[in-house]
């Protein structure tokens, strides 16, 4: 099908910002009925630019396929764009990248002994930074887990007369103790996550999977696992998650 060049360059524009089924949808509307599978062609037809200098680079692994399958996305993070995507997130890999960029001064990663093993051996002149997203997320775990052990010194919650029949869980419902409960009644993150990794590590258990299998599909070290597969009842864990 021939088309001007001024049609190809806005089906070509459109794919870039829409992709292909909505793109399509668009291009429909705009009577200018195309396929989502030209939209793609015309995408791939476009020269890949070659990443420039990127002093200050980002790294951090995505799943292909979650609990198989992992790559490694770059982003210059001076202009916060991809660069580059690694097929998969070993140090092998990252390391082979930065030796072949070796203006590389600054690599904000993540906790991954990967990466900063690849960082050590691919770019030994560049400075390894935490990334603020991490950084942040640590800390609200580190103040999380603080807070657990000081619960004694904290101000309970208000609590509502047990009379009023409104106050009763619903039924199945298990109410939640008060050492799961954070100073304004709510339920506190560690405890439920507690609960919800307990379930899980039961439940594959239960289908036959070993605890090799269930570490690297929950991305737990073997000792969690093993910790978590020991306690038949979810109390025993809570009481030191809670305390932690």
């Amino acid at each position: 099908m021939r088309r001007t060049n001024a049609l190809t360059a806005q089906l070509t524009d459109i794919a870039l910002f829409l992709g292909g089924r909505a793109g399509a949808s668009l291009c429909g509307r705009l009577a200018a009925t195309t396929g989502k599978d030209t939209l793609l062609r015309l995408l791939r037809t476009l020269p890949v630019p070659r990443p420039e200098s990127v002093p200050c680079l980002g790294v951090d692994e995505f799943a292909v396929r979650r609990g198989r399958t992992y790559a490694t996305i770059l982003v210059d993070m001076s202009t916060r764009r991809p660069v580059d995507v690694l097929a998969d997130r070993t140090a092998h890999t990252f390391a082979a990248w930065l030796r072949e960029h070796p203006e590389v001064r600054v690599v904000c990663r993540d906790r991954a002994g990967s990466f900063r093993e690849g960082a050590q051996a691919g770019a030994p002149q560049a400075r390894q930074v935490a990334d603020a997203w991490h950084l942040l997320h640590n800390l609200a775990e580190a103040v999380e887990r603080v807070v657990g052990r000081h619960r004694a010194g904290l101000r309970e919650p208000l609590t509502v007369r047990a009379d009023r029949d409104d106050t009763r869980p619903p039924a199945g419902v298990r109410p939640a103790t008060l050492g799961e409960l954070d100073v304004h009644g709510r339920p506190r993150r560690l405890a439920a996550r507690t609960r919800e990794r307990h379930q899980q590590i039961h439940e594959r258990i239960e289908r036959g999977d070993s605890l090799r299998v269930i570490a690297r599909e929950l991305r737990l070290s073997r000792g969690t696992v093993l910790r978590f597969a020991r306690a038949t009842d979810v109390e025993q864990l809570l009481v030191a998650a809670i305390h932690r």
